[in-house]
């Protein structure tokens, strides 16, 4: 009943915008004054050093790079005053996986190398029609996912680190074998292939938002698939009850394997806060969930239920000191927990932990540096009794600049 719902809900919403979009197209005037404007260029660019003053997995020399982190083109157009496209390139490193054997177990594991890899960011149709009432915005293509898209928009916080439900294999644990669990589990993108809309009410106090995706991520192309594996379905409503504070409370469950639904999923679903104030972002956001796998030679899924806790702090105390001083703190949390009888035996529970600070300068509008500090632990109950305890602590010099 609540996908059915869903549905109608974002096809009516959709309904609404194309017919706003032709009585406002029939009106509109043949004319210089509907004349599309030339195509918008920019871009940004994260930098970065990091020198490891401890890592678990290597005993011996530790890390000390100079990165590229990302760099994203954007090319924007706006066609008329309902239509516009936008296309961006994401250039960053290049992740990639291989096998490592344990007592006869096969276990993937997640690691850099030393290439950069190129990836179409977003790539998107967009109509945003005014229906008197209220703004609807309707996006296809390449889109980005509602509750990151929030959170890295009002915190100012991407530059550094992605927030942690884009980043959740840095906190979560996820079963990788029938007798081991690793670090790793991904519960979301920051974009995917979809369509979504957006209807803002009462001079913005008041957003409604909907989507569905393919649910693998930019990364991933879905139509490479034979058959429908399932989607990927949003829904968020933010509230902006005074200037500056957003209240929001979101929704997501993907299916990956769509004939086995009840058995193969990813959903979370929590709520966040976040207040802007004179160069001031600070905000938490609290979720909880559950990933379901069951394969084809299991005869009980493989459930892991999780919560995550991510607060940031961002402040420029321009308007403060009278000088573009940056302030900047992060902590986070993710528990998992393998309850017994779904595939691991013994079940098992893991708790990770993230704190950062850092300090830095906004040199002009395109420029700003800062010095960081991360500190992440984790515990675990391995299903098989080994013990995970793992600790790392890394100090960067991070940059962004703008084009």
């Amino acid at each position: 009943m609540r996908l059915k719902f869903f549905f109608s809900t974002l096809a009516l919403m959709l309904a609404l915008g194309i017919a706003a979009a032709n009585a406002q197209e029939a009106k509109a005037p043949s004319s210089e004054a509907s004349k599309s404007e030339p195509v918008k260029v920019s871009g940004v660019m994260y930098l970065e050093w990091v020198k490891s003053l401890s890592n678990y997995t290597d005993s011996g020399e530790k890390e000390n790079t100079f990165k590229v982190q990302r760099v994203y083109l954007n090319f924007q157009k706006k066609i008329d005053d309902i239509w516009s496209v936008r296309a961006t390139l994401d250039v960053g490193s290049n992740y990639v996986t291989e096998a490592e054997t344990e007592t006869g177990d096969e276990v993937t594991v997640e690691g850099l190398d030393s290439r950069y890899s190129a990836y179409i960011k977003y790539a998107y149709l967009q109509a945003a029609p005014n229906l008197g009432f209220g703004v609807l915005t309707l996006q296809f293509g390449m889109i980005g996912t509602p509750v990151i898209g929030l959170i890295d928009n009002m915190s100012d916080y991407r530059w550094l680190i992605p927030n942690y439900i884009d980043a959740a294999k840095y906190l979560l644990y996820k079963q990788s074998s029938a007798t081991r669990a690793t670090p790793g589990q991904s519960i979301d993108n920051s974009a995917d292939l979809g369509v979504s809309a957006s209807l803002a009410l009462l001079n913005n106090m008041v957003t409604i938002t909907g989507a569905i995706t393919n649910g693998e991520g930019y990364k991933n192309a879905d139509e490479l698939e034979v058959g429908d594996d399932g989607k990927a379905m949003y829904a968020m409503l933010t509230v902006m009850p005074i200037e500056g504070l957003f209240l929001s409370g979101f929704y997501r469950n993907e299916v990956t394997n769509d004939a086995e639904s009840s058995d193969n999923f990813k959903n979370y679903y929590g709520g966040n806060v976040i207040y802007v104030y004179q160069g001031i972002r600070v905000g938490v956001s609290y979720l909880m969930g559950k990933v379901s796998t069951l394969t084809a030679s299991a005869t009980d899924a493989t459930v892991a239920e999780y919560t995550l806790l991510d607060a940031f702090l961002m402040a420029n105390l321009n308007s403060f000191a009278g000088m573009p001083i940056l302030i900047a703190g992060r902590y986070a949390m993710g528990t998992t927990e393998h309850a017994e009888g779904y595939g691991a035996s013994d079940g098992f529970k893991a708790t990770v932990t993230i704190w950062a600070v850092g300090v830095g300068y906004q040199f002009n509008n395109n420029v700003r540096m800062m010095a960081y500090l991360e500190d992440q632990s984790s515990t675990s109950d391995d299903i098989t009794a080994r013990e995970w305890e793992a600790s790392n602590r890394n100090f960067y010099i991070k940059a962004e600049a703008k084009i």
